[in-house]
């Protein structure tokens, strides 16, 4: 659903930026750039005509294109890298993408659906197939922790380790380390090996 008309009355009436006339009307800033590019090359200011609704200004900023519409593919590569960056999200890059290609940027609908299609064509190792409540995996989690100590006031940081149950107990418990990395992992492996004993039989490999 086009809003053109709150586009302008935004910019041109409440003098609002284009990113806070994209988060009022919740659209991607690309689309807000856009459109007032677009009604400047028009020479379409404020106030509107009384006959200038919604369609009519529809059909003079986006006039029907003859032949196919090219499009500006995205770097499907640099998407995958950036979603591993704590934080970003396929919309944060769409909307990036949509700013350096106000005109030629696929939708957020498309550019997910491409990159997704570009992602399950790539090559995969470590292809597992892992049963419910067949195996227990322990790790250190990336995130750390600062622990300070109440009497001195020493700032510490830690990881934590984790121990993921299966997935019939649905829960997760995480432990602090606060020894020798080495002396932590064998502390935490005892831990799982006991709770998995008091609730079915275990393997150790």
């Amino acid at each position: 659903m086009r809003k053109i008309q709150e586009i302008l009355r935004l910019k041109y009436e409440s003098g609002l930026s284009r990113r806070a006339i994209a988060s009022a009307l919740n659209i991607g800033y690309g689309t807000v750039i856009n459109y007032l590019s677009r009604a400047k090359a028009a020479d379409i200011g404020w106030p509107l005509a009384a006959s200038m609704d919604e369609r009519t200004l529809g059909r003079l900023l986006l006039p029907s294109q003859r032949g196919s519409r090219r499009f500006s593919e995205p770097d499907h590569a640099n998407i995958h890298l950036e979603l591993k960056q704590k934080g970003v999200t396929l919309l944060l890059l769409w909307q990036e993408y949509r700013q350096c290609h106000p005109e030629d940027g696929y939708s957020y609908a498309q550019f997910c659906h491409r990159y997704r299609v570009w992602r399950d064509k790539q090559k995969r190792s470590m292809r597992q197939t892992h049963l419910a409540g067949e195996k227990l995996f322990v790790d250190y989690c990336g995130p750390t922790l600062d622990v300070i100590n109440p009497d001195t006031g020493e700032v510490r940081t830690r990881r934590t380790g984790s121990k993921p149950m299966s997935r019939p107990f649905r829960s997760l418990v995480a432990y602090l380390n606060l020894s020798s990395p080495i002396i932590y992992y064998v502390k935490l492996h005892i831990i799982n090996c006991t709770a998995y004993s008091q609730s079915r039989s275990y393997r150790v490999d």
